[in-house]
């Protein structure tokens, strides 16, 4: 896992825990035919659930029904060896961006208590003003300090966590060294 972000040797984007995406691939008439009908039997299966569920008498069944199927599908979860790996490296990475994260955060916090403070309460003063007002033009109530502050915040470079957010084309190299 040398790269957590980025692209692989084969040129296709990683995921969040280093690994590489799937291939694209063309699908054939016969595989969409086969979607269809996948399709088709959830819809079927979804009119079956309603019906189960608005039938009186079935709500211990119901019940039963959704406690099995969500145990199914937690063992599944960690069945096989390659699917424990998987979930084990997903961890790992974000256990390894947390303390990254809170050195970020610290920083990131620290620089801004002067912009919380003067933001604090804006939401609560405009409903005052229209409840009071009615028709107040809202532009009027904003200083201008709280509307470069938020206007700042629509801008991606200023967000301390982007080379965390999926998107990022930085290909930053993890270290193991710990």
């Amino acid at each position: 896992m040398s790269a957590r972000y980025g692209y692989g040797p084969n040129g296709r984007a990683l995921k969040k825990d280093g690994t590489e995406r799937k291939e694209r691939t063309t699908k054939s008439v016969q595989d969409r035919f086969a979607e269809i009908e996948i399709a088709k039997s959830r819809v079927f299966a979804l009119a079956g659930k309603a019906h189960l569920s608005e039938t009186e008498g079935f709500e211990a069944f119901n019940s039963g029904l959704a406690r099995f199927k969500a145990r199914i599908s937690e063992a599944r979860r960690y069945s096989t060896r390659e699917r424990r790996d998987i979930l084990r490296a997903r961890l790992e990475a974000e256990i390894l961006a947390i303390d990254e994260k809170g050195l970020i955060a610290e920083e990131y916090l620290s620089g801004v208590e002067d912009s919380m403070n003067t933001i604090s309460g804006i939401y609560e003063e405009v409903g005052k003003a229209v409840m009071e007002g009615g028709d107040t033009d809202i532009s009027d109530m904003l200083s201008l300090e709280v509307t470069e502050i938020v206007e700042d915040s629509n801008n991606p470079e200023t967000d301390p966590f982007a080379k965390f957010k999926s998107g990022n084309e930085d290909t930053t190299e993890d270290t193991d060294e710990l």
